[in-house]
């Protein structure tokens, strides 16, 4: 509650600061060019008022960009938002309490999930994009399970948002609810400790937990989120600096300047990194990819379209079927399940030289956009690929994935995409649910109070 407060606190003496200085500079090119000393002009020159029209565009904008940093208006929305909802109660399901059976036979396959930054299917509209983008991973879902219809849910994006929504099976809509963006995250001491999530859940059934990304993971809380949630080795910016400043010391150091490795060294690193499992056990094991969240050209990809968010693109694609062929040569290759999904869809990046997704997207309805995914030798057959559905149904759709069965189909909000049950958003609707996620709910909040503190 403090903090909701404090931001709304700085963001008036913003404004307010703003509209002073913008009088007193009136005043004084007023004062200046009618030469009447301290006595205000009552006309005012034309450079005085484009500095005060200039002067307002700024504050606005300003204001906009708050509002998107620190989720102002959402805060405001759902501070006075007292109606208490029984949603939960209604649709949740405890993934403690859910009753799963686990596979036949004696050996349990392992889990690789790979989470590609703004990967979508668009970028294989031959329509849209003049032509596809991301070959590679196309042919991987033509050849494997793919399912259309993954859309950006409420309060389940950008990517911590995914990433965790995708984990516990429920959006991140507490941090606005109390005023937090999800980027202050960073500062939590504690991240949803009441959820169960797939860390947890598979780490239950004897799976050791890996997880790689090639940027810090302080930013929004990813580290404090994993290691509480059943991943017993956590690799972030910091230790691949380590790893590669001997051999690759001139890439590390541009890597610290720019605050993030290339997903080339995070993909070295996580294959060092899984080989390196014991292989008595099974392991999940997880990536974030990040090249694609900036679109700016990475060394080693291929110059072939006019910009160079298309290249990174193109090369993200390349790069993700070139580890999904090192998967399928090492020895536990025939026994793992290797998922690429996206994050979320594509956002504004680049400038005039690189574009990105605002030349990409000019023309293209945000309802028509979908997030990649593709499931690589699952243990289950979909008896439907054409649906509709959000990050929280990757939870039960990733454990169904590996051969267990969970009654019901459903585990936090989410539903396995390997049962024949709707989604919440088949079932509902999206306005609807959305519209639920957005009111107060006490069984929500116990997932998360302790954040509190």
């Amino acid at each position: 509650m403090r903090t909701f407060y404090i931001k709304v606190l700085l963001f008036s003496a913003l404004v307010t600061l703003s509209l002073v200085l913008l009088k007193f500079v009136g005043q004084r090119l007023a004062r200046r060019e009618s030469g009447v000393g301290p006595v205000l002009a009552k006309g005012m020159p034309f450079y005085g008022k484009a500095i005060c029209l200039i002067s307002i565009v700024i504050i606005v904008s300003s204001g906009f960009r708050i509002n998107k940093m620190f989720q102002v208006g959402n805060s405001l929305r759902n501070q006075y938002n007292r109606e208490i909802s029984q949603f939960y109660e209604k649709y949740y399901v405890d993934p403690q309490k859910a009753q799963i059976v686990p596979p036949a036979g004696a050996k349990k396959g392992n889990l690789i999930v790979v989470y590609l930054e703004s990967m979508e299917t668009t970028f294989a509209d031959e329509k849209r994009m003049s032509q596809n983008l991301i070959p590679h991973l196309s042919r991987i879902a033509d050849e494997n399970l793919s399912f259309s219809g993954f859309t950006q849910g409420y309060g389940q994006y950008p990517t911590q948002a995914a990433l965790v929504s995708s984990m516990i099976g429920v959006p991140i809509t507490y941090l606005m609810q109390i005023g937090r963006s999800i980027v202050v995250g960073g500062s939590l001491s504690e991240f949803a400790p009441d959820a169960f999530s797939i860390g947890q859940l598979l780490q239950k059934y004897g799976y050791q937990n890996l997880y790689v990304q090639g940027t810090s993971g302080r930013f929004s809380g990813t580290d404090v989120f994993l290691k509480s949630h059943g991943f017993d080795q956590f690799y972030d910016m910091s230790h691949l600096a380590s790893r590669f400043e001997g051999d690759r010391a001139k890439e590390t150091l541009e890597a610290r300047v720019r605050a993030r490795f290339y997903d080339e060294f995070t993909y070295d690193f996580f294959k060092e990194k899984i080989s390196a499992l014991p292989a008595d056990k099974p392991f999940f094991a997880v990536m974030m990819t990040i090249d694609t969240h900036f679109g700016n050209a990475t060394p080693n990809s291929q110059k072939l379209f006019p910009t160079e968010t298309a290249n990174t693109i193109h090369h993200a694609s390349y790069m993700a079927s070139q580890f999904l062929e090192w998967v399928k040569k090492q020895p536990f290759g025939r026994n793992t399940t290797v998922v690429f999904i996206g994050d979320h869809l594509m956002m504004k990046v680049g400038g005039r030289k690189n574009p990105g997704s605002r030349t990409f997207f000019k023309n293209v309805p945000l309802n028509s956009r979908f997030i990649f995914n593709v499931f690589v030798n699952a243990r289950k057959k979909a008896p439907e690929r054409v649906r509709h559905f959000t990050q929280v149904d990757i939870f039960p759709t990733l454990v169904e994935s590996l051969g267990y069965e969970i009654k019901g189909s459903r585990l936090g909000l989410g539903t396995s995409l390997f049962s024949g049950e709707k989604t919440l958003l088949e079932e509902l609707g999206e306005e609807e649910l959305n519209r639920q996620l957005r009111k107060k709910n006490l069984l929500y909040d116990s997932l998360w109070e302790p954040v509190r503190h």
